[in-house]
């Protein structure tokens, strides 16, 4: 993938002004493979070892949850700014939409031909990164405010039904 973004973006495209912090962007970049090739290697060397379905289902539920979080996302910002956006990036947006959700679809089946359950709610190991991409979606973090907080109550997460419901309701009477 690295190589792919270093020849899409040459010259002065590449840095964007980032030239005073790209050392440390690039040790961090290397570091962050180097880590995520490590514990990849780790689990599969685990599951070759003892393959087991359930272990694998397990390992892709995370995943099933990533993507479906890209659809609320996206069809969060296709909501709100939709209507500034020019039609060929609303297209955009929405076409990157329905891949993430035939994503969902697609990690959903895997997990469900290994014998597990596909995510309905955040895994634990998805909370943090989930509440994140929710926060910043709607608006609710001012890019790490002074205390790392948030500047007014978020709303409630896509995924409760009834939070929805309630919300849905209350913005429309606003």
């Amino acid at each position: 993938m690295a190589d792919v973004t270093e020849r899409a973006l040459e010259g002065a495209e590449r840095h964007r002004g980032l030239d005073p912090i790209r050392a440390e962007i690039d040790a961090l970049c290397t570091a962050t493979v180097a880590e995520v090739r490590r514990r990849a290697d780790a689990y599969w060397d685990s599951y070759a070892a003892d393959r087991d379905d359930a272990m694998l289902a397990a390992w892709f539920v995370p995943r099933c949850w990533r993507e479906i979080d890209y659809v609320y996302m996206l069809g969060e910002q296709i909501r709100r700014y939709g209507v500034r956006f020019e039609r060929r990036h609303v297209t955009a947006l929405a076409r990157q939409l329905l891949d993430e959700a035939e994503h969902y679809d697609d990690v959903a089946r895997i997990i469900e031909r290994l014998g597990g359950t596909p995510p309905t709610e955040p895994p634990p190991s998805a909370v943090t990164w989930s509440r994140f991409l929710w926060d910043c979606s709607t608006g609710t973090t001012s890019a790490r405010s002074r205390r790392g907080t948030c500047r007014r109550r978020p709303p409630p997460a896509p995924w409760r039904a009834s939070s929805r419901r309630d919300s849905a309701t209350t913005s429309r009477m606003s």
